[in-house]
């Protein structure tokens, strides 16, 4: 169960910085004429947006899942990384909304601190809570 949690964790870590790269030039580009303070807001949300749709699309071929991304160091069944793909596609989900709620009804000190330390610890816990979900193999 801990290989599993900390197999996924460094690889959605690493996915993740990729991810805040592309998706921040995208933003940057988009919305920098509309405010000078929206791309920098709106940036999180996009980025966790994108991903949970990214990983609820891979989660429906657990196959593709499984081989491209993780090659066949992780043994899992279909089954179990359709559970993974979902899991994680609802955490990315409720981590923009929650950083839409922090952006809107918190101080701006608030949102900056939870933008920088937040996902990673709540992404390492949630990872915990899907790894018990998955059923051992047969």
């Amino acid at each position: 169960m801990l290989t599993l949690w900390w197999s996924l964790l460094w690889r959605f870590a690493g996915v993740l910085l990729a991810a805040v790269f592309v998706v921040g030039l995208l933003v940057q580009l988009v919305v920098q004429s509309i405010d000078a303070m929206a791309p920098i807001q709106v940036k999180p949300t996009v980025l966790w947006g994108l991903l949970a749709i990214g990983l609820w699309l891979l989660a429906a071929a657990p196959q593709f899942f499984e081989s491209v991304l993780w090659g066949e160091r992780l043994r899992l069944s279909p089954a179990q990384w359709q559970t993974i793909g979902r899991g994680l596609a609802l955490f990315f989900v409720l981590l923009g909304l929650l950083n839409v709620a922090v952006w809107k009804f918190g101080t701006i000190e608030a949102w900056v601190n939870f933008k920088v330390w937040a996902p990673l610890p709540l992404l390492a816990g949630w990872i915990a809570l899907v790894c018990a979900r998955v059923r051992p193999m047969r």
